[in-house]
């Protein structure tokens, strides 16, 4: 009796622990979002599994259509180590939210289960109708340990 009443809570548990993220039309299996305080808005990231390997999620608040964050992003953790990631592997703009998928190696893993993150700085570009873009830059900062989030990565 005891096996069958856990076999039927099983499946309760593990779906408790799933997260997603979407990025257009695609989703992603995540981790739980992770606020970042910024002067501006409130960022937000998680690690996610894509078709291609780890990577980090980072979504913020936007007004200015359109906009994107695709350049350079800038992991701070908690040693003094910076991780780079060079470009954004897919970007969004939805409801005034810029979305981005960064990719991340297994050393960058390794460095983020090992030390916190603590601040990140991505660049939010927009792009005016002359084809002319402004480049906003951001720092967000947490106070979460963050190295909890990558349990199973």
């Amino acid at each position: 009796m005891k096996k069958l009443l856990i076999l039927l809570l099983l499946p309760l548990f593990s779906f408790s622990q799933d997260y997603l993220a979407f990025v257009g039309d695609k989703s992603y299996s995540s981790s739980k979002l992770i606020e970042f305080e910024n002067n501006e808005d409130d960022v937000y990231i998680s690690f996610i599994k894509t078709d291609y390997g780890d990577a980090l999620y980072i979504q913020t608040y936007y007004l200015f259509d359109p906009a994107s964050i695709h350049k350079p992003l800038a992991l701070y953790l908690g040693n003094g180590d910076v991780l780079t990631s060079k470009k954004a592997s897919k970007t969004d703009y939805v409801d005034t939210n810029c979305i981005a998928i960064y990719p991340l190696t297994k050393e960058d893993i390794s460095a983020l289960k090992e030390q916190q993150l603590i601040q990140v700085r991505f660049t939010i570009t927009q792009t005016y109708a002359s084809g002319r873009e402004k480049d906003v830059n951001r720092f967000a900062r947490t106070n979460e340990d963050t190295r909890e989030y990558l349990e199973g990565f």
